[in-house]
């Protein structure tokens, strides 16, 4: 009869950290995607979800997210901006720091996040992307 090999059973163990270990490890999360830690505490500060982002071109609002992607890029007039691609539980959204924000945040972008921006929708013939007057590392 052949000898069964006992795996053995660890404790459960915070979410956070599981997340954590696993963006360590695997270099993505799998058990939860990262912004859920913070719904509770995004919801009161009155963050727009993503996917609802088309909705409100032409005013402010706060978005918050994972960075996906960033692009530096340096304006006709030799200035460097940014743009960032954040992801929360329901979609994208694109992020631009134009010179005067990206000089005043820029510094901020070293990690994956997550990130609260305070901005203005615009909207370019139907592609949505928000200028950011604020950005926050959470």
């Amino acid at each position: 009869m052949k000898e069964q090999t006992r795996v053995p059973r660890f404790g459960d163990y915070p979410l956070e950290k599981k997340i954590q270990d696993e963006m360590e490890i695997l270099g993505f999360p799998v058990t939860a995607h990262p912004m859920s830690l913070y719904e509770d505490e995004l919801r009161k500060v009155g963050v727009v979800p993503a996917e609802e982002i088309p909705h409100y071109a032409g005013r402010t609002v706060r978005v918050a997210g994972w960075l996906i992607t960033t692009r530096r890029v340096t304006t006709v007039n030799n200035e460097q901006m940014r743009f960032l691609t954040l992801e929360d539980l329901t979609d994208v959204v694109e992020i631009v720091l134009f010179p005067r924000a990206y000089n005043k945040y820029g510094a901020l972008i070293e990690s994956l996040g997550p990130y609260l921006v305070t901005g203005r929708v615009e909207d370019d013939n139907g592609h949505c992307t928000v200028s950011a007057n604020r950005l926050e590392l959470l």
